[in-house]
């Protein structure tokens, strides 16, 4: 299904109308109307798919760089060779996080979400490989009982940030 361009109606009502019919993709009875997933639609012009144009250009790769410039990705790498010495033997070994901010790994999953949306949008399989090869990163750093958190990883006894409580799953009741 392709939208044509809508030119008499505001982006922001345009923008609206996409989450609202994302939010749900069943009819009901008493709501008749089923939302067209996002991944039935095409934009063929106007403002939208100049601003996906910009997307894949420009956003996207400067996202990826700052993702791999400022060590987001290698918090991974230290985690996953963490887990390599630690299953080794080693039981005193650990890695110091390249950043600063305990949630920085989340960068790097929102910028995976919008390859992934940019590669919906224009097959590119350079960027594709590229993906590929943060998702291997991404679970080499993953521990046996599927537990993924770089700054714990690396320190899984001694935490090393005031903000990451001593044991792995606070105020979930057991």
């Amino acid at each position: 299904m392709l939208l044509r361009p809508v030119h008499f109606l505001p982006p922001t009502l345009l923008l609206s109308l996409a989450i609202s019919m994302s939010v749900s993709s069943a009819a009901t009875a008493d709501y008749p109307i089923r939302p067209v997933p996002f991944t039935a639609v095409r934009i063929t012009g106007g403002f939208w798919q100049t601003r996906q144009a910009v997307n894949l250009a420009v956003t996207v790769p400067y996202a990826i760089k700052q993702c791999e410039d400022t060590g987001r990705l290698t918090n991974f790498d230290l985690a996953a060779e963490t887990l390599r010495r630690r299953a080794a033997g080693e039981t005193t070994f650990q890695n110091q996080p390249v950043t600063i901010y305990p949630f920085d790994d989340s960068d790097v999953y929102k910028v995976m979400e919008g390859i992934a949306y940019a590669l919906h949008v224009k097959p590119d399989p350079a960027l594709e490989a590229r993906l590929d090869g943060w998702i291997a990163r991404i679970a080499a750093a993953q521990e046996p009982d599927g537990y993924l958190y770089t700054f714990r990883t690396m320190h899984p006894d001694t935490p090393v940030h005031e903000w990451i409580a001593q044991e792995r799953w606070p105020g979930i009741p057991t």
